[in-house]
């Protein structure tokens, strides 16, 4: 489509889930003005949970100036325009990544998470497609869902797959609630003898299987231990009261407050740092405010912190490896982006086709006097080097957020068309755009971007 610009902005789509912050405590609330529009009504009573920038039909952008215009219809009426040939069109000596997709190969997000979401898997491709074809109504898309998770400040903090067997096994044996509602010694003594992958899954199954009136019971007789003995009545696991607490507070009664504190890793980030979660993982974040991508498709499969009708324990019990790891194998490091050409941008790459994440930080200019020495002049050329990015073109599409200050972005090619973007601000390059990025004030500036790289 030979009218839509280069680069363009885009108005985003906002979810609203229980686990987000409430009113305008929420980051998502914060940049709606500027992701959605204006006129968007922030309810102080309601919970604004997550932004989404991409195709996804539950949530599809569209244009900022022309809302009634979809990006999934722009990217379904000329998919090698917006999404790229190299990556959907193949020929007799190239295999396309994409070959004949309609869809943003990514769904980029920001979340802001108020309390714990549901524990939770998302399947695999193979898992993917077998559940939209059995019910297409609930499984909406035939992907699978692996994902980054990047903190946008400090205190983040989710739980992320299985524990060390031996940590598990060593708080089966040592909490006699747990003990009670396993109910089966023998179990338990060959679990903490062979820490093996088969034991782990029985007794996850009968745990999440287990009545929930005799698992309320066992967690107010936890809790009450707790109150009285303090984070040593769980020997070993101290940081695992407070975690208790907090969910039974949110979930009360709900075996994931067992379930998650127990056999899973809690995972803290920093401002920048970033975890990998690949497909078949158990995870349940907690609390915090994260950029978050994973390939476009919103399939979960929900074992906990949700409704008893709406869990899907049979698929999630047979979709997890039950494989343990140690918190440190889900981080993933940030590394200098190799199409950065003032390297500002750094990028968060996991082991997938579908995309990158980037982080691009710019410095403000301060105002200072215009007198003509030498000096003052090398300054402001050294502060518009600071403030300035060139990011090279790739051959897939890539969307960006602005999530501090105000920049200007403009493409590369004889039209030099360019967009201002505040805080919230979201962009689409369309394939083959190279970009000049510059930092607009004395704020110091920061963009996040989702690309798919040929």
């Amino acid at each position: 489509m030979s009218n839509i610009p280069n680069i363009f902005r885009l108005k985003a789509a906002i979810q609203e889930y229980d686990w987000g912050k409430p009113g305008n405590s929420s980051l998502v609330a914060k940049y709606a003005p500027t992701s959605v529009g204006k006129d968007y009504k922030v309810d102080e009573n309601k919970c604004y949970a997550e932004i989404w920038m991409g195709t996804h039909p539950k949530g599809t952008a569209s244009l900022w100036d022309e809302p009634q215009v979809s990006l999934r219809g722009l990217v379904m009426s000329s998919s090698g325009s917006f999404i790229g040939d190299q990556l959907v069109t193949s020929t007799q000596t190239h295999q396309a990544k994409f070959a004949n997709s309609t869809e943003v190969p990514f769904l980029f997000k920001i979340l802001s998470i108020g309390k714990a979401l549901p524990l939770q898997a998302h399947p695999d491709k193979k898992l993917g497609e077998s559940l939209n074809d059995a019910d297409p109504a609930q499984f909406v898309d035939a992907n699978h869902k692996p994902e980054i998770a990047v903190a946008l400040n400090d205190g983040f903090r989710g739980f992320v797959g299985f524990r060390e067997p031996q940590l598990i096994a060593r708080d089966l044996q040592n909490v006699p609630e747990v003990r009670e509602l396993i109910n089966d010694d023998s179990l338990l003594e060959e679990f903490s003898k062979e820490l093996d992958r088969g034991s782990l899954k029985v007794i996850l199954t009968k745990l999440l299987q287990l009545d929930p009136n005799y698992v309320s019971h066992s967690i107010a007789k936890l809790v009450s231990r707790l109150e009285r003995q303090g984070p040593s009545a769980i020997v070993g696991n101290e940081e695992a009261a407070s975690s208790i607490k907090l969910l039974n507070n949110q979930y009360p009664g709900d075996i994931g407050v067992i379930v998650v504190p127990f056999f899973m890793n809690l995972i803290s980030l920093n401002r920048g740092e970033a975890i990998y979660i690949g497909a078949d993982e158990a995870h349940a974040y907690l609390e915090g405010n994260i950029v978050e991508c994973m390939a476009v498709s919103d399939n979960v499969l929900n074992a906990a912190f949700v409704p008893p009708e709406t869990r899907n324990l049979s698929t999630f019990l047979s979709a997890l490896t039950y494989t343990s790891r140690s918190p440190s194998y889900y981080t993933l490091p940030a590394s200098p982006y190799s199409r950065s050409e003032m390297g500002k941008t750094v990028a968060f790459d996991p082991p997938l086709e579908e995309f990158t994440v980037l982080w691009t930080r710019l410095t403000g200019s301060p105002s200072t006097g215009s007198g003509p020495s030498p000096i003052s002049v090398q300054k402001r050329l050294d502060e518009e080097y600071e403030g300035k990015e060139v990011l090279c073109a790739v051959d897939g599409p890539t969307i960006g957020i602005v999530t501090m200050g105000k920049v200007s972005i403009e493409e590369q090619s004889a039209k030099r068309e360019s967009v201002e973007l505040e805080e919230g601000g979201i962009v689409f390059v369309k394939p083959g755009s190279g970009l000049v990025i510059q930092v607009i004030g004395e704020d110091n500036a920061e963009i996040w971007w989702s690309t798919c790289v040929e």
